[in-house]
């Protein structure tokens, strides 16, 4: 059994095409536009299609569009190991969006900061402490 780097997946782009890609991709979601209105709907441990072991957690939230039309959204998610880099930069570019991802492995103490503009990495780093559990913002995720 793998370990899992746990944290929020945020993604920020067009409102249409970011139902799309979650319609498509959160295996089981319940993803519904209404007006500048997005919900989104997970079940617990939700498979994220071709990702080779991510997952999204049980989650339930709605957010406002703005008037341009744009949408940051953040779902809780895990994914064994770590956050693979180049599954992500390929959804980034694939849907010409944003993702951002902060994650947590308590087991091996480190996180990971993953930024995919259109599937341009801008960030791809593995943080680790002297003192995970005193150091990290958030020791106790994953593991």
């Amino acid at each position: 059994m793998p370990n899992w780097c746990e944290g929020a997946l945020r993604i920020r782009g067009e409102a249409e095409t970011i139902v799309k890609l979650c319609k498509e991709y959160f295996e089981g979601a319940y993803v519904e536009m209404q007006g500048n209105w997005l919900e989104i709907s997970t079940g617990d441990w939700s498979y994220i299609k071709d990702s080779n072991g991510a997952f999204t957690k049980s989650y339930d939230n709605g957010w406002s569009i703005s008037d341009d039309k744009s949408i940051v959204v953040a779902i809780p998610v895990v994914q064994a190991w770590c956050f693979d880099v180049d599954y992500w930069a390929k959804l980034s570019k694939d849907y010409s969006v944003d993702i951002r991802i902060h994650g947590f492995e308590q087991g091996m103490e480190f996180e990971t900061e993953l930024e995919v503009h259109k599937g341009e990495i801008i960030t791809n780093e593995t943080i680790t402490y002297e003192n995970y559990i005193w150091e990290s913002p958030m020791p106790l995720l994953g593991g």
